[in-house]
């Protein structure tokens, strides 16, 4: 589209916008899982839905979908300080 310039240049600028604005009028359809034998238990699991319904009924969880725990901040001590309070409580 670079190439074209003036008026044409704009409509086919803006079919493009509109084109990317638009959701699309059709679903969107997802392939389904490809069989793999459990680590768990040895079945083979031949779909989506086995597959969740397994991680469910073991308790498993995915890689990748676990939640982490927040990190608490590092505290950072002064060693000369905590060396003194040692000392005062061992050596009352």
């Amino acid at each position: 589209m670079w190439h074209l310039s003036g008026e044409e240049g704009e409509r086919q600028w803006q079919a493009k916008q509109d084109m990317h604005n638009n959701t699309p009028q059709s679903h969107t359809v997802i392939n389904d899982i490809q069989p793999y034998k459990s680590m768990q238990t040895g079945e083979m699991i031949t779909s989506r839905s086995a597959h969740k319904a397994h991680l469910k009924k073991h308790g498993l969880i995915e890689i990748g979908n676990e939640k982490m725990p927040e990190r608490k901040p590092e505290v950072k001590y002064n060693s000369e300080e905590v060396k003194r309070e040692i000392a005062k409580r061992l050596y009352r």
